[in-house]
């Protein structure tokens, strides 16, 4: 449960499993939610290999630019360790979207779509029909998605060796910059 604990794992080894299976498990929760209620529960199951798949090779698309600037900087790291603790930040900040989409969804009826999900952003300042690529970039000002970046910054401390931890800090938040910023003008070519 805590991250010390956590992270200490990583460095003897963890099974990448148990991340990437909650991931999809949140992921999967959400397609149950969106789909109509008379939609059949066993094809939103089934989606649930599809969803691991996916959410593997998205974050593993993800840490490629962790990799490389670590790897540039003549870091040592086992690249198992850092996509594992990829995967455990992205499994609390998934489930905080999710849980956070819940509760805007009970008490305040909004609508349930993982990208619109408001409660913990600041999406909700722009209008996503207006300006869509600021609204991007306000959604990724998002108290789970900072906290994520910070555990992976944080446990890349422990799994990372031979830089400092201003280095490793410096470039994990470089990553998830250049990540905004390359999603963001992405967004706004396409509107």
């Amino acid at each position: 449960m805590s991250p010390r604990s956590a992270f200490a794992e990583l460095t003897i080894g963890i099974h990448v499993w148990v991340p990437l299976l909650l991931i999809s498990i949140y992921r999967v929760s959400w397609l149950a939610i969106q789909y109509p209620a008379g939609r059949r529960m066993d094809r939103v199951v089934l989606n649930l290999g599809v969803q691991s798949f996916m959410v593997g090779a998205e974050y593993a698309l993800l840490l490629l630019p962790l990799l490389l600037l670590f790897w540039l900087q003549g870091a040592r790291f086992a690249v198992w360790s850092l996509f594992a603790l990829v995967l455990m930040a992205a499994s609390v900040s998934e489930l905080g979207s999710l849980l956070a989409a819940l509760v805007g969804w009970v008490f305040f009826d909004f609508n349930t779509d993982p990208s619109t999900q408001l409660l913990t952003n600041l999406g909700w300042m722009v209008s996503v029909d207006r300006q869509r690529a600021l609204h991007h970039l306000l959604s990724h000002l998002d108290a789970f998605e900072l906290y994520a970046t910070m555990l992976v910054a944080w446990g890349a401390d422990v799994v990372v060796q031979g830089l400092s931890p201003q280095q490793i800090w410096r470039t994990v938040a470089v990553v998830w910059v250049g990540l905004v910023f390359v999603t963001t003008l992405l967004k706004w070519y396409v509107s």
